[in-house]
């Protein structure tokens, strides 16, 4: 029987296509949603990526334990008609993260309490006015600096997009990516956030580098997980 397999719906798109397994890791790593709605390559029938799996996944179970007593020539073949070329759709994006700004992050605090705490005790008024309108303002400079990097994972590429008016971009293929770093230190490390560097066999530098991302360990996974999916594919073909 062939594989199940699944397209997500997201914005009009068809993401995919996904394997129960593939599906999971997805969700594990918060790529997917477990409540996006999701189309079946074989019925077109509508799910959530949830319901899908908890009917599948038992289905292919039941398929295994049928195949255990088959020939190893009768197990799962996947129909090329349904694998479509890997999509370029975004699988996950980001920005630095927020605690990367710590330093900034705690004088706009500062400001702001000392600013509200003067017009609450009606001391200096136009003082704390002025503090926390200045608090404010770090504030968004702070958010509009942050994002003007952003991080983008997709089914071929891991690409860098920085600028404010005339944007550049820095990526690598995913199929070429060899080497994959993860730095991690000080105190923003222990919650997770660090350096992930991309590098390819052709080159001894990194060429791309997501700096100060959350969860510097998932993202890493997110693009391994795609590389397997990649050579999956290459070795049924």
């Amino acid at each position: 029987m062939p594989t199940q397999r699944v397209h997500i719906l997201r914005d009009g798109r068809k993401i995919g296509p996904y394997t129960t397994d593939e599906l999971q890791s997805r969700i594990s790593l918060a790529v997917i949603d477990p409540e996006e709605p999701c189309v079946d390559c074989d019925s077109e029938e509508e799910w959530t990526c949830q319901e899908w799996l908890e009917e599948f996944t038992e289905f292919e179970d039941d398929e295994d334990d049928e195949d255990d007593e088959d020939d190893e020539d009768d197990e799962d073949d996947v129909d090329p008609d349904i694998v479509p070329d890997p999509p370029s759709d975004v699988l996950w994006q980001g920005h630095p993260s927020l605690f990367s700004y710590f330093p900034t992050l705690l004088i706009f605090l500062i400001l702001t309490a000392s600013g509200i705490g003067l017009l609450i005790w009606r001391m200096e008024l136009w003082i704390g006015a002025a503090l926390a309108a200045v608090g404010l303002i770090i504030l968004s400079f702070t958010l509009f600096l942050r994002s003007t990097r952003s991080y983008l994972i997709s089914e071929r590429r891991v690409e860098y997009i920085y600028g404010i008016l005339s944007k550049s971009s820095q990526e690598i293929l995913i199929e070429d990516i060899r080497a994959i770093n993860v730095k991690k230190n000080g105190i923003l490390g222990l919650f997770g956030i660090g350096d992930v560097e991309f590098s390819s066999a052709g080159s001894t530098d990194v060429e791309v580098s997501f700096v100060s991302v959350g969860r510097a360990g998932t993202v890493k996974q997110i693009v391994r997980d795609i590389q397997d999916d990649l050579a999956d594919a290459d070795y049924d073909e």
